[in-house]
């Protein structure tokens, strides 16, 4: 439908299938009356009177037999409007008393088929406005004063305090993850949960389902999460965002996140104790292999293993030692030997972050390595 009509291809889609269940000829003509899909494909093109006249004026035109002519056989043809707009005139070949109250069916038929086409258009173009509202918050490019007016066009102004939700596929990751992520198999059935939220934007992206809210109850947030859990997707949540800037830097982080799936907790997490991994992912491939060549080069799988169970650990030898199930002595001989061949020590100030964003930095690369 377009600008008020009826396209050919929609025509004749809504005429196979609504006479699916008739035993008549169903016709669709335009508003000039010309047929424009039918059952009997041999009389598309040809102008029918009596319809032209049910379009002009507006009223159910029937014809009987004794005043068929011209082609236009005996039959009901009834006006199709719209919101006040005459869209075209949907005819049924019979005795009219046999086929009038066919005809009326019928008419319901169409405009509940043109309101679901058009909800459902109404439905695309919001998802689309969503999409890329998500797209301008992680480009920075959307601010505070057009926050409100371009969520109000997604299907829900947005105002603070602001919280963000992605559902996604746990399969995709973790170590092995070869990203980016995607959205969870039930994503359909979701969605629908997500909207009952209230206050909020929420569509199905590449990388997840992302639901993002303003002001909205956190019952009903928390009621989503656990839907979302019920349904096996792995939950990432900004918490309570203070300001739109705050949101800006959660969308951000997040949608880099997706984009390396493999610093992702199978999980789930909050994006607040992500912080490192946030800054892993946006550093972009290039950078992320110059820091694991400058940290950890000519150290082997098992010499990186022992300096992640160290980070983990907080620093502590000891802990560390009890991850590995090594004894102190063998685990103090293990970091000297990584000290002899990086040429620093994991236990100099400092070093710490350094070498477990050079670890993340290795998950990642180890993923999309050829």
């Amino acid at each position: 439908m377009d600008d008020g009509a009826l396209n050919p291809a929609l025509a004749q889609r809504l005429v196979d299938q609504v006479a699916a269940s008739v035993a008549h000829n169903v016709n669709l003509m335009d508003a000039e009356g010309v047929i424009i899909a039918s059952l009997d494909r041999a009389r598309v093109g040809r102008t029918h009177w009596a319809a032209a006249r049910a379009a002009t004026e507006r009223v159910v035109v029937r014809v009987h037999a004794a005043d068929a002519r011209d082609e236009v056989r005996a039959g009901v043809n009834a006006p199709l409007i719209i919101d006040g707009v005459v869209l075209g005139v949907v005819g049924v070949t019979g005795d009219p008393a046999e086929v009038d109250e066919v005809a009326t069916l019928l008419l319901l038929a169409l405009r509940l088929i043109l309101d679901a086409e058009s909800d459902q258009d109404a439905r695309t173009a919001r998802d689309a406005i969503a999409r890329d509202l998500i797209a301008g918050l992680a480009a920075g490019s959307v601010g505070e004063a057009e926050l409100a007016a371009r969520s109000a066009s997604a299907g829900g102004m947005l105002v603070a305090p602001f919280r963000v939700i992605v559902a996604v596929d746990p399969r995709g990751l973790g170590d092995g993850a070869a990203g980016p992520a995607s959205p969870p198999p039930a994503a359909a059935r979701l969605l629908r949960a997500a909207r009952a939220v209230g206050t909020g934007v929420s569509v199905v992206d590449g990388d997840g389902l992302w639901l993002i809210v303003g002001g909205a109850s956190g019952e009903r947030v928390d009621a989503f999460r656990m839907r979302a859990r019920e349904a096996d997707a792995c939950i990432l949540d900004s918490g309570i965002l203070g300001s739109a800037g705050a949101l800006t830097d959660a969308v951000r982080g997040l949608r880099a996140l997706l984009v390396v799936p493999a610093l992702i907790p199978v999980g789930g997490a909050q994006l607040a104790t992500l912080e490192a991994e946030a800054v892993v992912a946006a550093m972009g491939p290039s950078a992320r292999r110059h820091l694991v060549e400058r940290t950890l080069h000519g150290l082997s799988a098992r010499d990186r293993q022992t300096l992640r169970a160290v980070v983990e650990s907080g620093g502590s030898v000891a802990r560390a030692a009890t991850t590995l199930g090594l004894h102190r002595n063998s685990m103090s001989a293990r970091l000297e030997r990584i000290e002899a061949r990086a040429g620093w020590s994991i236990l100099a100030p400092g070093a710490s972050t350094r070498v477990a964003l050079a670890l993340l930095a290795d998950r990642a690369e180890a993923t999309s390595a050829p």
